[in-house]
């Protein structure tokens, strides 16, 4: 019973199990990016990498 429940697992993908948790629709996306600012680096030579 074990073995069949883990076989499912690794079957389906735990990875995308992990990486689906973060994931927004492109609807939700959409709506979200325009409020998002955006980046000003404050590095004299603005080197410093976008977060």
């Amino acid at each position: 019973m074990l073995y069949n429940i883990l076989e499912r697992i690794i079957s389906e993908g735990i990875e995308s199990m992990a990486n689906n948790k973060w994931r927004l629709s492109d609807e939700l996306w959409g709506k979200m990016a325009p409020l998002i600012p955006e980046h000003k680096t404050q590095h004299p030579l603005g080197t410093h990498r976008k977060r």
